[in-house]
């Protein structure tokens, strides 16, 4: 048997003289001339199957449904070849009969249309589908619920952008100060490597100043610069200057200047120069910027403030002369702002005076 159904009988015509089934004694024994029978055989005659009486062609389907309800109640009662998948074991119907355990057929089209052995209620705990509204009211209606919904929506978006701001603003609040801490020591490092410790013994940090824009030190804002000082002398400041004509754009330079005038140190803040080409302007990436340190304005004269290529007297790699060539004009510019206010950068009152002593550039 196979998909759980059995072969459909073969309609054969009754009343053949030479059929198997014709005669009541079994085969026909012109059948068996010539033909050595087993012993089994040859002691009692063949008798045909045993077959329930078949009235109709569709009777012989009716056989495989007799457990449907009101079909084939005349067929005698036996176990149904056929597998339960679905149907339980113990179940019992009284239009059935018996169910044994691996009997019967399990398709929904072998169920009534209804259940005999128990009413049709709606389930449990289920919400019904209410009908349509018509008319004026069922929109009214309709336009509520959605205002409802909106409103709840609403709220819950804002209980949750609440409780983020809040969750931010803590842990905002419990890391700052760590933050501006590492901020501090990475600024301190930073004005170490361009100005010697033994120049100083005050807090640089806290000796920060606020300079105006100048287009000599290519600042379009307020920069920031730094006084050293050791004891009561001021030895060198820190300036912030840009380079504006980069190859990717703005290069920041913290350059540190002693109070000869003299280059103590250069170093790169913030640039987007090719990496790998233009980078090398970094400390970490090369020891070009350390060219600078001990140059004044005077030292050398200010037609060799120039890259090589251009006949002056600062290195360059070959096929990556504009950031370096932008860099050295932007530390020769500085060079120049501080001569030009030197006076007014080392008084004490520090550089308030600045713009109203600054002076046009020869």
């Amino acid at each position: 048997m196979a998909g759980g159904r059995l072969p459909a009988r073969r309609p054969c015509t009754v009343g053949a003289a030479h059929h198997q089934l014709a005669g009541a004694a079994g085969l026909p024994r012109r059948h068996l001339a010539g033909r050595r029978l087993p012993a089994f055989l040859r002691r009692r005659p063949l008798r045909r199957a045993l077959v329930p009486p078949v009235r109709a062609v569709g009777d012989a389907g009716r056989l495989l449904h007799r457990h449907r309800p009101g079909v084939g109640r005349h067929h005698a009662a036996r176990q149904a070849d056929l597998r339960l998948r679905r149907r339980p074991a113990h179940h019992r119907h009284p239009h059935l009969g018996r169910l044994p355990g691996r009997g019967g057929l399990r398709d929904p089209a072998d169920e009534p249309c209804r259940a005999a052995d128990r009413r049709l209620d709606p389930a449990a705990r289920l919400r019904g589908r209410s009908p349509p509204r018509q008319g004026a009211a069922g929109v009214i209606s309709l336009l509520k619920a959605a205002g409802r919904n909106a409103l709840r929506t609403g709220v819950i978006l804002f209980a949750f952008a609440l409780v983020a701001t809040a969750l931010l603003s803590f842990t905002f609040a419990r890391t700052e100060p760590t933050i501006e801490r590492s901020r501090q020591a990475e600024k301190r490092a930073l004005l170490n490597q361009v100005l010697p410790p033994a120049l100083y013994d005050n807090d640089l940090l806290a000796s920060q100043q606020s300079v105006p824009p100048d287009a000599s030190l290519g600042t379009r804002q307020p920069s920031a610069m730094w006084i050293a000082r050791r004891g009561e002398s001021i030895t060198a400041v820190v300036l912030e200057a840009i380079a504006p004509d980069g190859y990717g754009g703005d290069i920041a330079l913290l350059i540190g200047i002693d109070v000869d005038g003299s280059v103590t140190g250069v170093r790169v803040t913030a640039h987007r120069e090719t990496p790998g080409l233009g980078d090398y302007i970094e400390r970490a990436k090369s020891p070009w910027i350390e060219q600078f340190v001990g140059k004044s304005r005077m030292n050398p004269v200010p037609r060799y403030w120039r890259v090589a290529k251009d006949g002056g007297r600062f290195d360059a790699r070959a096929g990556a002369t504009i950031t370096p060539r932008a860099v050295v004009k932007a530390v020769g510019a500085a060079l120049d702002y501080f001569a030009r206010n030197r006076a007014a950068l080392l008084a004490e009152t520090g550089p308030a005076d600045v713009a109203s002593n600054q002076e046009t550039p020869p």
